[in-house]
């Protein structure tokens, strides 16, 4: 059996553009940083519920707060798009506590990944509802197809 190894070198500008470091996995969760553009990424999949989803969200929140620290103005994107369904009092939560736990963790914005779907679209209607409500809540959301368009808006 011949078995053929490829080796090659890239710079630290060409590494940190394609290097993502895992921080977190679990069947509903996936978080990982972006050395690059200094974001969080949490890919949310599945039915995760009640303290589940406040326990992930929570998750998050603490790994933003500890990439502030070495990477300040760190923000995050939330790929919803295998997210299958969030129960209302789940949302109610994410709009408001959920939210403040991410501000206080430092992100100023959070990009929404999502699908053009009906879910994605009655979910984000019922989130954004729920967030403007909310005079407290200051963190910035918008919600992106692409991942490009997301990333652009966070650089803003």
């Amino acid at each position: 059996m011949f078995i053929e190894i490829h080796t090659f070198k890239m710079s630290m500008h060409e590494m940190s553009e394609t290097q993502e470091v895992l921080l977190y996995e679990e069947p509903w969760l996936k978080i990982s940083f972006n050395m690059q553009r200094a974001f969080v990424r949490a890919v949310w999949s599945g039915f995760p519920k009640g303290a589940q989803f406040r326990a992930m969200t929570k998750r998050v929140a603490d790994e933003i707060r500890a990439k502030n620290e070495e990477f300040p103005g760190t923000n995050s994107i939330f790929d919803i798009s295998r997210l299958l369904m969030m129960s209302y009092d789940d949302m109610d939560w994410a709009a408001g506590e959920g939210d403040m736990l991410l501000y206080n963790a430092g992100a100023r914005k959070l990009g929404f990944l999502v699908l053009d779907s009906q879910f994605d679209k009655f979910y984000m209607d019922a989130y954004q509802y729920q967030a403007q409500r909310r005079a407290e809540n200051k963190l910035q959301r918008c919600i992106f197809k692409t991942e490009a368009e997301a990333l652009q808006w966070l650089s803003e």
